[in-house]
This record gives C-alpha cells, sequence and structure tokens, in this order.
C-alpha cells in the first residue's frame, strides 16, 4: 500500500472502552487534546496487498501478540496490576486517587474475524467520526487503566489503532475484518460497491474529499476491480441470465422481439456500439451485442450487432416471428437479406414523430392555423389505424387515408377496397357544430392530405401492422446510461462489465407493479411532458429490487477467500489499442511538433508585464 493510501499518527490518551457496560454511568473526561489528521486518498502509485504490514485474519486483534512477556499466564494478569484494578466491582474514575463504584458488565470484545460475527458483506456499517472513536481508548481495555500512547493508520478505508496503557499491555484494534492476504474487507466492498451502483472512482473521491473520509487510491481501486469485481459481476450475470434456460421459455410459441442499437458517446466519435434485444412481452433483455470501431471501418455498429443478436437468439431455437425496429434502412435491407423469415416492423412512435413534426411544419405556415386543431386527432388517428388493422397493410392504409375524409365532415366514401366509412356512430348535430371541420379543397385540407397521401410514409406505414412499439428497449437505454454514461470512456472489457450490470437491473426489475395506496387505488404522479406541454397522469411504479447487488458482494468475497472459480470474460481477439488510423507516436515526437497558436500571446504579456 503507498503512503498516501496509509497515514500513521501518535499520541497521549485516555479512554474507556466501548464493550465496558456500567451499571451506573460514570463519566470519563480526561483533558487531552485529540489530533486529528485529514486524509487525502488519492495516489499515483501502485498499491498491493504485500505491503500491508497486518496480522493474519486469525489473530484477534483485541489479544494480540504484543502484550508483555511478563505476563503471568496461569493466573491471567499482570503483577503490575493491583487487586483494584482487576476486580469486576472496581470502576476507574477520572480523578487520581481510585474509587469503588457500582459493579460494571464487562463484555469480551468481538474480533473482526470471529466466526460469530456476521458475514462482512452483510454486517451493518456506521460513519465513525475520528474524535469519537478516540473515545474509546482512554481507558486500557484489559485492566481499566489509562492509556500512554495511542497510534492509529489508515490503510484505504481500513483503520488500525494500536494502544498501550500504563501497566504496558499493548493490543491493536482493526475497523474492518481481514480477508485472505490480510485486505480489509471494508476496501474490497466499498470497491464492489461503487461499481454495481453505476458510480465511478473519481465520483466517490470527491465525496470522500468533502467527508475527509479516507478511501483506497486509484490505482489499488482498479487492481481490485480487474482481479476481483469484474469477474465476479460477470460471473453473477451468467449463473443469473442462463441464457439458455431463459430462452428456452422463448423457443415454444412465436415472440416479437425489438432491437435498438446505442453508442457509447454522442455524434460522430462513438468508439463502442450496443446492441440489445428484448421480448416485448415480458419485457425482459435476451441478449446484447458490444462491439468496438476498427480503423478499418468506422460505419455499421448497428448492422453488425443486429446481425449478431439476431443469430444467436436463432441459433439457440428462439422462434422470432415478428422483429421490430426503429426506421432505419440498413437494418431493413439486413432483414430482407439474411432473415427473409422474419417479419420486420417499424416502430409506430418513430413514425407518428414524423408525422408529428410534418404536421407542425405545415400549421406555422400562413393560413393554415386551424390546422393545429386536428394535429393531435390525427396521431390518435394512426395509433388507432395500426391497432385495428388485423395485420393487413391494405386496410391499415386506407383506414390510415380515411382521415381526410373524416376532417370534411365526410364519413362514407366508395372508392376503398375494405374500409368504405368511419368507425363511430352518427355523430349529434351539438357535437358537428363545434367541430372545426375543414373545407375540401382548402388550404389547410390540402396541406394535411399531402402530409397523409405521402409516398414515403406509404412505404413506411406498411411496417406497421402489428403496431410494435420499442419504449421499453428505450427505457432500458436510459437505464444503461447510468452504468455507462457517454461522458466517460471505459475499456471493451468495463463496457462489457457495466452494461451486465444494466441488464441484471432491467431483468430484476422489468415485472414490476404500479404502487398502490393503503385503500388499494393505483398510484399517479401528474408531469408535464415537454413534447405535449400537457399535464398528465403517470403511473408510480413499485420499489426496486437490488438483491442482485447483494448477490455480486458475495461472490467478491467468495472470489477473494478463494471459494469460487473465476469465469473467464469474452474479450474479442485482435481487439484494437485505439481508433486512430495511424500508429500511436511516442509523446516526445508529439511534443516537438506541437505548437500553440497562443504562443505569441503569451510571451508578449510577459513583456507588458516586465514593463
Amino acid at each position: 500500500m503507498c503512503r498516501r493510501c496509509t497515514s500513521l499518527d501518535t499520541y497521549s490518551v485516555g479512554t474507556q472502552t466501548e464493550w465496558v457496560t456500567y451499571v451506573k454511568a460514570v463519566q470519563v473526561r480526561p483533558k487531552l487534546q485529540n489530533k486529528s489528521v485529514m486524509m487525502k486518498p488519492e495516489c499515483e502509485n501502485s498499491c498491493t496487498e504485500a505491503a500491508l504490514p497486518m496480522a493474519d485474519a486469525g489473530v484477534d486483534p483485541w489479544h494480540s501478540d504484543h502484550e508483555d512477556d511478563d505476563e503471568d499466564s496461569d493466573s491471567g494478569t499482570s503483577p503490575n496490576i493491583d487487586a483494584a484494578t482487576c476486580d469486576p466491582d472496581y470502576l476507574p474514575s477520572d480523578s487520581s486517587g481510585d474509587e469503588a463504584v457500582e459493579a460494571p458488565v464487562l463484555h469480551p470484545p468481538m474480533s473482526p474475524n470471529k466466526p460469530n460475527r456476521p458475514p462482512a458483506d452483510e454486517d451493518t456499517k456506521f460513519l465513525v467520526f475520528q474524535s469519537c472513536l478516540m473515545e474509546l481508548f482512554r481507558k486500557c481495555p484489559k485492566c481499566g487503566s489509562s492509556t500512554v500512547t495511542v497510534s492509529y493508520k489508515t490503510i484505504g478505508s481500513l483503520l488500525r489503532v494500536n494502544y498501550s496503557c500504563t501497566n504496558s499491555h499493548k493490543s491493536e484494534w482493526l475497523s474492518q475484518p481481514l480477508l485472505k492476504d490480510s485486505m480489509g474487507a471494508g476496501n474490497l466492498l466499498l470497491s464492489a460497491a461503487i461499481l454495481v451502483t453505476g458510480s465511478t472512482y473519481d465520483r466517490f473521491r470527491e465525496i470522500s474529499d468533502v467527508l475527509h473520509m479516507p478511501i483506497m487510491c486509484g490505482s489499488y481501486f482498479y487492481q481490485l476491480q480487474e482481479k476481483y469485481l469484474l469477474p465476479a459481476i460477470h460471473s453473477v450475470y451468467v449463473s443469473v441470465t442462463q441464457k439458455e434456460s431463459l430462452i428456452a421459455a422463448f423457443a415454444g410459441d412465436p415472440v416479437t422481439l425489438i432491437g435498438d442499437g446505442r453508442c457509447d458517446s454522442p455524434g460522430f466519435s462513438a468508439k463502442y456500439g450496443t446492441y440489445s434485444v428484448m421480448e416485448i412481452g415480458s419485457g425482459a433483455l435476451l441478449t446484447f451485442t458490444l462491439g468496438q470501431v476498427s480503423p478499418e471501418a468506422s460505419v455499421g455498429l448497428e448492422v453488425e450487432g443486429c446481425y449478431d443478436a439476431l443469430k444467436e437468439l436463432l441459433d439457440l431455437g428462439v422462434n422470432c416471428s415478428i422483429f421490430g425496429t426503429d426506421c432505419s434502412t440498413s437494418v431493413g435491407k439486413l432483414l430482407r437479406q439474411c432473415f427473409p423469415n422474419i417479419i420486420h416492423e417499424h416502430d409506430v412512435y418513430h413514425i407518428e414523430k414524423r408525422i408529428r413534426k410534418k404536421l407542425f411544419a405545415k400549421a406555422n405556415q400562413r393560413g393554415n392555423t386551424i390546422m393545429y386543431e386536428w394535429i393531435k386527432p390525427l396521431i390518435n388517428h394512426l395509433w388507432w389505424a395500426c391497432q385495428n388493422c388485423n395485420h393487413n397493410p391494405i386496410e391499415l392504409r386506407e383506414k390510415w387515408i380515411s382521415c381526410i375524409y373524416h376532417i370534411t365532415d365526410k364519413h362514407t366514401w366508395d372508392n376503398f377496397e375494405v374500409y368504405h366509412r368511419c368507425p363511430h356512430p352518427t355523430l349529434p348535430p351539438e357535437v358537428r357544430r363545434k367541430k372545426k371541420w375543414l373545407k375540401p379543397g382548402s388550404q389547410p385540407h390540402e396541406a394535411i392530405k399531402a402530409v397523409v397521401m405521402d409516398s414515403t410514409l406509404f412505404r413506411d406505414i406498411e411496417k406497421l401492422t402489428y403496431a410494435v412499439h420499442t419504449g421499453a428497449l428505450e427505457t432500458f437505454h436510459s437505464l444503461l446510461g447510468k452504468y455507462c454514461p457517454k461522458r466517460q470512456s471505459f475499456s471493451y472489457k468495463g463496457m462489457l462489465i457495466r452494461t451486465e450490470l444494466a441488464v441484471l437491473d432491467h431483468n430484476s426489475n422489468c415485472e414490476r407493479k404500479q404502487a398502490t395506496r393503503t385503500d388499494g387505488e393505483p398510484q399517479f404522479k401528474i408531469v408535464c411532458p415537454k413534447r405535449t406541454k400537457e399535464w398528465i397522469p403517470k403511473p408510480i411504479m413499485g420499489g426496486k429490487s437490488h438483491n442482485w447487488r447483494l448477490n455480486i458482494a458475495k461472490q467478491v468475497l467468495k472470489l477473494k477467500n478463494g471459494n469460487a472459480e473465476k469465469i473467464n470474460i469474452p474479450v474479442p481477439e485482435n481487439l484494437p489499442a485505439n481508433i486512430a488510423d495511424t500508429p500511436r507516436p511516442s509523446k516526445e515526437e508529439i511534443l516537438q511538433k506541437h505548437r500553440s497558436r497562443f504562443a505569441g500571446r503569451e510571451q508578449s504579456s510577459e513583456g507588458s508585464d516586465s514593463e
């Protein structure tokens, strides 16, 4: 462990121990000054476990081997301790003389490594202040006499307190249980907690700096992540997901799948592309693929990911009859050529956005203000037509086109093959008078007709016959942004493991029910979406389950103690080190060629300052 991860401080102090319970409270206030040390956990050097000068995991830190050699083993007491001190009825006071008080009940302290303690991952942890903790070491826990020296040392988040008393007792106390190779359990569990919650070391370090709370340095954290955390997460993902058994549930009847891609950064600076496939009925994420941009191929991550994901599911026996995506033409071409037996459907919402955008553009033109009254009804009509077309593209197209008659108060027609009249009953006269009907052939009517009868829209609307919506997959991508934020870059292995964390989180909570009140009524909250700018009720879902995180913590401890085998994390062979087209030059060469366009300005400012 490096020097910045480790801090040592020694001073004189006198206290009573936490494990002494008195029948009558006695306050001890020796006039001593505490010395506090603020830790700076960040470090650029490497921290290794071998550098930790700790006792073995089986050593009782309250009864260490540092005790006086002259101690009488038969009586269990030191010859320097008088009878009053060893008498259970004796209670040390804060005065200089000995004063007998009511009897204390001494409870032997438990070692952090005793078998009667709960497991390290289940034990409750507290945020303890240094000044409060040092109050417990003003009296010797063995004999009750005043302590002479108390020194403490921090190793990451692990605190070691060494103390000695006036009767030459020496002992050590640890704030955490010790694992194999004398590693503090808190250091390992804290590193695991940072990763499984989607955070990063730099974010948590800022929190610890504000609290003056020492934690492990960055290099030590990434060592633990590579050696224990990543393999443990992948092991839990493989065991919990059990892709073969999970997919076996969908191997019988035909299922509808939805897929979509996500890049790790906005714009054209993406390095990784993730393609996820979800079963639309249960909302379970079945599989995902992760691809990295190579210098030779900087595009096509979504197409390659879609092909690999679908092929994997089909090889495992999934009977995919419908596959819904966005309106990507490249993915559509892939499905036509490689998977002709699968019905390709577009997301209705993507078509809706395109129509809405065109309608608002037309309504903004002069003389088309009345169109604003019909935009929302036209969008609702699109969804109704998709859900009630009986999977017939001709019927869907005719029902969609029928809106150009309805908005003119015409509800029957004869020029269609399947659909000839509006399904609603005859409108009452008072309702018809309130409607702002359009005049056939008017400017607003022709504008709406141009949007509805667009030839490109006709080609895409034929892929809406099953009313597939990929909103659940967009929700997963929003969750993925928590574990794989686009503002930060990760290695391939880190990106893969963080995506697995998002899958575990999603699949563990995809069947959540809506929260209810005490009277059984469902709970809602009122929101105003930016898109519609209308107040609407939004269901409040029940609490999420995070038991999968506890399973990862247990797996991390098993790997550390050698009770579990590591599973290799799949990393593609010949993975390029970077996405640049040219090899990486040396740093010295880059610095020699570097010229700053602000160099002249800086020199002129220095000259003016000297004058």
